[in-house]
C-alpha cells in the first residue's frame, strides 16, 4: 500500500502540530498520538492533518509542564469532563508552583548563608548546619512530597 496524498510526513506534520519528530515518535510509543499509517517498508509515520489540531493541544500542555498521564486524559476526555481535570489539575499546579517558591527560596537562603542563620525573602528564619548542602537537599527531598530541580554549585539536580 502506498502513501495516500492527504497524509503528512513526520516532519510536514511536526510542523502543522507544534511538536518535534522526537515528541511524536513518544506520543507514538505511548499511544497518545498515533500515526495514520506506518509503511512497512520504510517504517515511515504518516498522520492526518485532521490530528493536528489535538497534536497543538499535547504541544500547549507540554509546554505549561502538564504530565503525559494528564494530557492523555484530556486528550479523551469530552468537552465537560475536559473542563473538570481542567480546574482540577490548575488547583494542583498552583498548590505545586507555591511549594515549590517557598522550597526554592529556602534553598536559596541555605545556599547563601555558609555559615550562622539567613532570613528568606519571605521571612522564613533559616539555621545553617554543619552539613553539606547535598545533607540538607536529602533533608528537602524527605519532606517535600514531589520533585524540584535544583541548581547547586556542582550542576544541576533534582530533588
Amino acid at each position: 500500500m502506498e502513501k495516500r496524498p492527504e497524509l503528512l510526513g513526520t516532519g510536514a506534520f511536526g510542523e502543522a502540530s507544534m511538536l518535534s519528530v522526537k515528541a511524536l515518535r513518544l506520543y507514538a510509543e505511548n499511544g497518545l498520538l498515533r500515526p495514520t499509517w506506518v509503511d512497512p517498508s520504510s517504517g515511515y509515520r504518516y498522520y492526518d492533518p485532521q490530528l493536528a489540531p489535538t497534536g497543538r493541544l499535547i504541544a500547549m500542555l507540554r509546554d505549561a509542564d502538564v504530565p503525559l498521564v494528564d494530557v492523555r486524559a484530556l486528550v479523551v476526555a469530552s468537552s465537560e469532563e475536559a473542563s473538570e481535570l481542567l480546574a482540577v489539575l490548575k488547583t494542583r499546579m498552583r498548590q505545586h508552583r507555591s511549594s515549590a517558591d517557598l522550597l526554592i527560596d529556602r534553598v536559596g537562603g541555605h545556599l547563601r548563608s555558609g555559615a550562622g542563620e539567613a532570613v528568606t525573602d519571605d521571612g522564613v528564619t533559616i539555621r545553617a548546619c554543619r552539613s553539606s548542602t547535598r545533607s540538607f537537599l536529602r533533608w528537602v527531598k524527605a519532606v517535600v512530597p514531589f520533585r524540584v530541580p535544583v541548581v547547586t554549585a556542582k550542576g544541576a539536580g533534582v530533588v
